[in-house]
């Protein structure tokens, strides 16, 4: 890569931009999905966030292929976190002192 910094460099802006795309893309498609839904629909559906998220996922199609695993590896703690809070705030799961701190260690790890 030292003996080509230019196109080193644009394969960096390359990557970037079609990160920051995905990212972009994912918020705003469930963002867009959501409000539609409140501005044609009375009452507010819980299986329309279930549709706003897989729609808003197939901007994953953005990234390239080799980089959808590490993106995975980067959104699994994240979710486990999510889920997480949803346990126990459902008290499905009971409240632990601290265990967000021994959650973002292991994710640290990880």
């Amino acid at each position: 890569f030292t003996d080509a910094p230019f196109r080193t460099f644009w394969f960096a802006v390359k990557g970037a931009v079609r990160s920051t795309a995905f990212l972009s893309a994912f918020v705003g498609i469930f963002q867009a999905v959501i409000c539609m839904h409140r501005k044609l629909a009375s009452r507010d559906h819980k299986l329309v966030y279930w549709i706003a998220g897989g729609i808003s996922a197939l901007s994953v199609l953005l990234e390239k292929k080799a980089r959808r695993g590490e993106l995975a590896l980067y959104v699994l703690p994240r979710s486990v976190d999510s889920l997480w809070y949803i346990l126990v705030n459902r008290h499905l799961l009971p409240k632990i002192r601290n265990a967000e701190v021994c959650h973002f260690y292991y994710s640290a790890l990880n």
